[in-house]
């Protein structure tokens, strides 16, 4: 399983975030990778294709509603954690706690 983190940040700043917070992920897609910025789709389809996964193969976590929309307009079923959905089609968990029986019966 590929797991990644995309973000709206610049490349160096994720990383940092990503190193203080001891999280390991095998792919990052930051502000460089997309055309436009969430909640257009770009840079999530670019993930999709760098680890080349299809989207319906995806799940796709973000805790705010642009979230929700850029996984939305990329065909990426998503989750919204700790709120409530702005689009159709998200599921919505209270936190992160429920995730991995989430991902379990995504497959």
């Amino acid at each position: 399983m590929t797991v990644g983190v995309c973000t709206g940040r610049s490349r160096l700043a994720a990383q940092a975030l990503l190193r203080s917070s001891g999280l390991g992920v095998t792919l990052l897609a930051a502000r460089e990778d997309a055309m436009r910025p969430k909640p257009a789709p770009d840079g999530l389809r670019y993930a999709l294709d760098v680890a080349g996964v299809p989207a319906l193969a995806a799940l796709y976590v973000g805790d705010t509603d642009a979230d929700v929309e850029q996984g939305t307009a990329a065909g990426v079923p998503t989750v919204l954690v700790g709120g409530r959905p702005a689009a159709p089609g998200a599921r919505v968990i209270a936190s992160l706690d429920g995730l991995l029986s989430m991902i379990e019966e995504v497959g």
